[in-house]
């Protein structure tokens, strides 16, 4: 019996070679698609759950109101962690991980600037899973100048030679003994780092207080807890201890410190202080839609291709109801083609994704080859081929088994309306979900081209950013400066302590009648006289950095307008202003509010201060005629003035663009993907349109035969599918606005949702629907009417 039902199987196959391609071509490229999405979710799902103990580890954050806004901090002081772990028994263990910033590593001749360098507390081999290849995990954090490395990190510095017991030299004045090599941390965590240095060592770095001053809020801490400890109870334990702990003494009201579980951090949290940027679970949530609607789509053309390819062997089917096949008969023959068919879209998925896994690795950019291999997929697709056959061999059967033996042998039985009505919600469903996927791809595209073009308040374009990681051209940027504007391409150079665009630090402020207990925070920029005009940025009132009219002492301050607003002050300029109660001036400018963070937040009170000591970027406004040799000449400067630093550079755009680089890569995949659910969608159209055009085809002759014209013969056959459009279009328009509207609230900053991009969604999919079905059209109205008359 299982014999013929599969020689059933290949003589369908076998005589309708067409559909059976379609339906192969649009079941594999689904099951690619759909598999290339899963595989993404698994690995941003998987962030941080190698650890061994990753579901008893919590990071510790904390919450405060500053100027009426809640905020969100990850960093902590350095005591709080000691003071946690003998306060509370279920705290086994606590590690405080801090990051350096940016500095110049030397090993010989070999000079690299690094930005991956922690100090860590010898407890972080106990709570965190980082096997070493060298070293004993007891002792190699145990002396004060010790240092472990990754593999790669000794392999740069010493290539092929052992590195333990050598020397590597920090900004050109701390030495660092290698203890101990450890693996390559892995991609999918938040914790990135390739140097280890032990926490003992801070006062070297931070000065002697670092260790025990509850206002350095730069640390990470991480908590072990026992087995036995809720995510609740140590909630509760750690926040009622926050006064406790400090007395109110950091900064902002209403502090309360909490807890985190690790393996929420990558999805679940966009504080501030993170360790690393981490994504989005609402990213998930719409890729994971994405996959499942094509998976869908994939089905549905299975479906409709099956009834129409055995539309054409019904009276073989209602012969065997007459002579008693029973209905779970009939759907084991659905069965069987579906097992087939899918199988063989199986393999060559599997093929198909082995080959061109290192090309999607490159679009989400993670080295997804790294964590999968074609034998971690054969579960997925395991279960990916029994679900898709149940469905479609199901469906395709209940379907055709529905039809009275009897109605088989009927010639108006292709004018049955149920069945054509089955067929049209299914190709309804397709388009929906088409229109949904192509108004988000044009909303996306037109977001993003929004963040592109948006008019900042500064000017981006030729800015070139020199990184200052070393401390022998931060003492000689005045020099540095003088030289570059020697050159005339040149056109001017501002030293500053950040970057426009991704600035996070803030500083107490103080004025005339604050509250000195209490003092107000507001972000700040240090920079120097020439920052207004490299950045192009506008004096509102007051003086520019510089002017020797001034009437003003001590440290210049310019307010943007949100910070004035934020004071209340009619006229600013002239009023006492301070940074940190200590650098003591006046207030000398206003400027116009600029982007200064990402435009993923409004635009906050700031002040700018003129400090040209120890900046940690260069900002070089060049030329459009002569970029390449006025790059050359800065270099030849730079190898001229610091001869042994790596000479580092890149373009504000481009800095610009990575602060956004995952919404891009995002529009990129909902792009990608949303055209082969359309490509999959109008498989399924052809494989129709022959059907309708095939039921109609004495219609068609009998037409053509009383002087119909081909033009009149295609409007006929296409209004169906235009009518079908039309529908999908005004359902899922609702659909679409919606999904973008959510996505959108995301940005501060952000395009509209304009009524014409839903128009234009319905049009491209009544366009793609149309090209696909008219061919088919065509081929029937131009058929000979003599041949159509003889049809059965």
């Amino acid at each position: 019996m299982v014999l013929q039902k599969l020689q059933f199987t290949l003589r369908n196959f076998r005589n309708h070679k067409l559909f059976t391609f379609v339906n192969i071509t649009g079941l594999t490229i689904g099951i690619v698609a759909a598999s290339f999405i899963f595989l993404y979710i698994s690995y941003e799902l998987s962030f941080d759950r190698f650890h061994k103990n990753s579901d008893r580890i919590y990071r510790v954050y904390s919450t405060f109101t500053m100027g009426g806004v809640e905020e969100a901090w990850v960093q902590t002081p350095n005591p709080l962690g000691p003071f946690l772990q003998n306060k509370f028994p279920e705290i086994e263990k606590t590690v405080r991980i801090t990051r350096l910033d940016k500095g110049l590593v030397s090993a010989g001749d070999k000079n690299f600037y690094e930005n991956r360098i922690v100090l860590v507390d010898s407890t972080i081999f106990d709570v965190f899973t980082l096997p070493l290849i060298v070293g004993n995990q007891a002792r190699v954090l145990a002396q004060p100048n010790g240092v472990v490395i990754s593999e790669s990190t000794a392999e740069k510095y010493f290539g092929k030679y052992d590195p333990i017991g050598k020397t590597l030299r920090f900004n050109r004045s701390i030495d660092l003994t290698v203890t101990g090599i450890m693996k390559n941390i892995p991609g999918n965590t938040h914790l990135q780092f390739d140097m280890m240095i032990p926490m003992s060592a801070a006062r070297t770095f931070y000065g002697n207080d670092f260790l025990f001053n509850p206002m350095n809020t730069v640390t990470n801490l991480y908590l072990l807890t026992n087995q036995a400890t809720s995510f609740k109870s140590l909630e509760k334990s750690v926040s009622q201890s926050t006064k406790e702990y400090d007395g109110g003494a950091d900064f902002g009201d209403n502090k309360l410190y909490h807890v985190q579980a690790l393996t929420s951090i990558h999805l679940h949290s966009r504080m501030g202080g993170e360790f690393s940027p981490n994504s989005d679970i609402k990213s998930i949530y719409i890729l994971s839609t994405i996959a499942i609607m094509i998976l869908i789509i994939a089905c549905i053309n299975y479906i409709n291709l099956s009834f129409s390819i055995n539309s054409r062997q019904i009276t073989e089917l209602g012969m065997r109801r007459i002579m008693g096949a029973r209905r779970k008969q009939l759907i084991f023959l659905y069965l069987t083609d579906a097992f087939v068919l899918v199988g063989i879209s199986i393999i060559i998925s599997s093929l198909i994704i082995n080959d061109q896994l290192p090309w999607y690795s490159g679009l989400v950019g993670s080295d997804l080859s790294k964590y999968f291999s074609i034998k971690n997929l054969v579960p997925g697709l395991a279960i990916l081929f029994i679900l898709i056959t149940i469905i479609t061999g199901l469906a395709s059967g209940w379907i055709s088994s529905r039809i009275n033996p009897m109605d088989t042998f009927r010639k108006p039985f292709a004018d049955n309306k149920k069945h054509i009505g089955t067929q049209g919600i299914l190709v309804l469903f397709q388009f929906g979900i088409s229109i949904i996927l192509i108004t988000s791809s044009l909303f996306i595209y037109r977001q993003m081209s929004f963040i592109r073009n948006k008019n900042l308040g500064f000017s981006k374009v030729q800015l070139m950013i020199i990184p200052l990681n070393d401390n022998n051209i931060r003492n000689k940027i005045l020099s540095f400066k003088q030289e570059l504007t020697r050159n005339p391409n040149i056109r001017s150079a501002s030293a500053t302590s950040d970057l426009p665009g991704e600035m996070k630090w803030v500083a107490s402020i103080g004025y005339e009648g604050i509250n000195k207990q209490n003092p107000p925070t507001m972000a700040y920029l240090g920079i120097d006289n020439d920052f207004i005009r490299t950045y192009g940025i506008q004096l509102k009132e007051g003086y520019l950095p510089g002017d020797t009219a001034c009437p003003y002492s001590g440290t210049h301050f310019l307010l943007n307008e949100s910070a004035v607003k934020k004071l209340g002050w009619d006229k600013p300029v002239g009023k006492q202003f301070s940074l940190y109660m200590q650098k003591e001036g006046f207030v000398t400018g206003i400027i116009k509010d600029f982007n200064f963070k990402s435009l993923n937040e409004e635009i906050e009170p700031l002040f700018l201060y003129v400090n040209e000591s120890n900046p940690n970027f260069l900002s070089v406004k060049l030329d459009a005629a002569s970029i390449t040799g006025s790059v050359q000449y800065i270099q030849k400067i730079w190898n001229k003035i610091v001869p042994d630093s790596p000479f580092e550079y890149f373009f504000y755009d481009n800095f610009y663009d990575q602060l956004y680089r995952k919404e891009t890569m995002f529009g990129k995949i909902i792009f990608i993907f949303s055209t082969i659910a359309i490509l999959i969608a109008c498989m399924g159209l052809f494989g129709l349109a022959a059907f309708f055009s095939e039921k109609r085809t004495k219609e068609i002759g009998v037409r053509k035969v009383n002087g119909a014209t081909i033009a009149e013969m295609m409007t006929m056959l296409n209004t169906k599918f235009i009518k079908w459009v039309l529908i999908a279009f005004l359902i899922a328009t609702p659909v679409a606005w919606f999904a973008m509207h959510k996505w959108l609230q995301s940005f501060a900053y952000k395009t509209e949702l304009s009524w014409w991009i839903f128009c234009l969604s319905g049009i491209i999919a009544l366009i793609i629907a149309l090209l696909t079905v008219s061919w088919q059209s065509w081929r029937a109205a131009t058929r000979n009417p003599v041949d159509a008359l003889r049809y059965e």
